[in-house]
């Protein structure tokens, strides 16, 4: 027979914050969403549940400085959207050497887009090339020629719709 643990004081203390966090959680999730309204809805939703895990992780070092008592969602929210804002994200490193980091691309100043969802109907994505203000003319039509000459390699089978930067 296995007797059933008996919950200790420590576990209804941790239910007792955890519920006091959710009660936060739609305030913060609001304010999270009025901050970032501007953003497509993909990213938007990205950065609210970014928004919420800062917020949490600010929340739980209040609790474990025994000041839980003084965790409003207002201003827990404000930290984490500042926090967001300027790139801090939970749980990992600022990285400027990965392309995919907002860190990265806050600090070189470029853009990621998807070209296989761009709003031209023609479906010619290869002209979107990325121009770099360093690239001339003639270096943008070498590389718009380069990977038309790319595009003609690939077989069937392989997606036509890649996500190419020239740099």
């Amino acid at each position: 027979m296995i007797a059933p643990l008996k919950a200790s004081s420590a576990d209804h203390r941790s239910v007792f914050v955890q519920d006091q966090f959710l009660a936060m959680l739609p305030q913060i999730r609001r304010q999270a969403g009025i901050a970032f309204r501007d953003r497509r809805a993909e990213a938007r939703e990205e950065l609210i549940q970014e928004v919420i895990a800062n917020a949490y992780c600010a929340f739980a070092q209040l609790v474990r400085r025994g000041k839980q008592a003084v965790a409003y969602p207002t201003p827990l929210a404000q930290f984490a959207i500042r926090q967001v804002r300027a790139g801090r994200r939970v749980g990992s490193r600022l990285n400027k050497q990965d392309l995919l980091s907002p860190y990265a691309r806050r600090i070189r100043g470029f853009t990621i887009e998807r070209i296989d969802r761009q709003d031209k109907p023609t479906g010619a994505w290869q002209q979107l090339l990325v121009e770099d203000q360093h690239a001339g003319p003639a270096e943008t039509a070498a590389a718009r020629i380069d990977v038309a000459a790319w595009m003609g390699t690939l077989s069937r089978r392989q997606p036509r719709s890649c996500n190419v930067s020239i740099d």
